[in-house]
């Protein structure tokens, strides 16, 4: 594959990345405020991985993500 047919396919992976990574926030941003708080990623842990956490490691979780 050529130079530039090696940048198109990464920059086409980028581009799902970033499109993957945006859906997965989407769904966990219940609120649509533009954060995914300590409450909407328990929710979300709760509901996908049939856990509960704790709210501290949910607030510990959140605050890595940033």
């Amino acid at each position: 594959m050529s130079n530039g047919g090696n940048r198109r396919l990464a920059t086409r992976n980028k581009s799902s990345v970033q499109q993957a990574a945006s859906s997965v926030f989407a769904a966990l941003d219940k609120d649509d405020d533009g954060k995914v708080s300590a409450f909407e990623l328990r929710g979300c842990m709760v509901v996908e991985l049939g856990e509960d956490v704790f709210e501290e490691a949910a607030a510990i979780l959140g605050k890595a993500k940033g």
